[in-house]
């Protein structure tokens, strides 16, 4: 995989706003997009470099991982476009192949691995008695219930970014150092599961026969084609990684597809490209079931599959005409406005 050629840049944005021509998340309105990538103020020689110095940095993550060769994959492009708002999609012109993501996407993983983050270390300090004796039994009391709501408020704001292109909220640059440099661990990883499950499509796509597989699902579900393939990439991502890293890969992916476990449920009963969130994380977490439990991950990954399952069960008729979107816009807006400093003085303690 190379970045994309400045000539073709034109080309790919036109593909990539052209409705139907994608395998992949595009929840962006096609028209719409296309404006705001013209007007990005970025040149195609601009594009094209950029998506080489991204790619190039994804490359230097990986090696340790999938060694020298992460990421090749002949007659495939990638393109990286600065845009809010999540773009991963792959768009066939065969013999030739473009993978797009959008920096909007990365932003609202990055949120997301925050807010898992976060949950982690608000688990550790309701088990501990380290916050009530530094601050004090009420203070730390409402820390606690502060910190709490501050995970809900990220998780709402990478749902609305991914959504909606919801502008990032800038209490991440707020927050310990060791915390964000901890998440962006966890980003690169949920970065790679990214693009292998994209090269996955292309691998899909040249395949002359589709291969018989039977997948382990949380919740009953038919699936068609396309959805097949989705399943399909994301096995395909997984076999890329040698075996010890299988298990935190999918821990990974934990990230991506929490965001999609919610979005299952705001948009239940509309048609759907994927398979069910749950599912996928379960397909993929039958697969490294030989590992031992309690290994990186495991415990993340069998809870959010358990939230998944548990989501699925409710009454979908509560979120319906875009009302769950709504509340989680005005959830977003008045966290927009709330001081967080006593988080950071809560994760201080937890960290000396």
């Amino acid at each position: 995989m190379r970045a994309v050629d400045p000539r073709r840049v034109d080309a790919v944005i036109d593909a990539l706003t052209a409705t139907g021509t994608g395998v992949g998340a595009l929840p962006l309105h096609e028209a719409g997009l296309k404006v705001r990538i013209k007007h990005s103020g970025v040149t195609a020689e601009e594009l094209s470099a950029l998506s080489a110095a991204f790619l190039d940095a994804r490359r230097q993550a990986a090696r340790g991982i999938l060694g020298e060769a992460a990421f090749e994959a002949n007659g495939v492009e990638f393109m990286l476009v600065p845009v809010s708002g999540s773009i991963a999609a792959l768009y066939p012109a065969p013999p030739a192949y473009t993978v797009v993501l959008s920096v909007g996407l990365v932003e609202a993983l990055r949120l997301s691995c925050v807010a898992g983050q976060l949950h982690a270390a608000l688990e550790t300090l309701k088990g501990s008695r380290k916050l009530e004796a530094a601050m004090g039994l009420q203070a730390a009391g409402k820390a606690l219930k502060l910190f709490d709501r501050l995970v809900a408020y990220l998780h709402a704001s990478s749902i609305l970014a991914h959504l909606r292109a919801r502008r990032v909220p800038n209490v991440i640059a707020a927050l310990d150092a060791q915390m964000v440099r901890k998440a962006d661990v966890v980003l690169e990883a949920a970065l790679m599961f990214v693009l292998l499950h994209e090269l996955g499509h292309v691998e899909y796509q040249r395949l002359e026969s589709r291969p018989a597989i039977t997948w382990e699902f949380a919740v009953p579900e038919e699936l068609n084609e396309a959805q097949e393939e989705e399943l399909f990439a994301d096995k395909y991502a997984l076999d890329q990684a040698p075996a010890e890293f299988r298990l935190p890969m999918v821990h990974a992916a934990t990230f991506v597809l929490q965001l999609y476990t919610y979005i299952d449920l705001l948009r239940a009963g509309e048609p759907r490209r994927y398979p069910l969130a749950v599912n996928r994380l379960a397909a993929m977490r039958a697969q490294v079931s030989d590992r031992k439990a309690g290994e990186v991950g495991d415990a993340a990954t069998r809870n959010a599959i358990a939230i998944g399952r548990a989501l699925q069960a409710q009454d979908p008729s509560r979120l319906s005409s875009g009302q769950g979107l709504a509340a989680l816009e005005e959830f977003a807006c008045i966290g927009d406005q709330i001081d967080w400093r006593p988080v950071q003085e809560a994760l201080q303690v937890l960290t000396a």
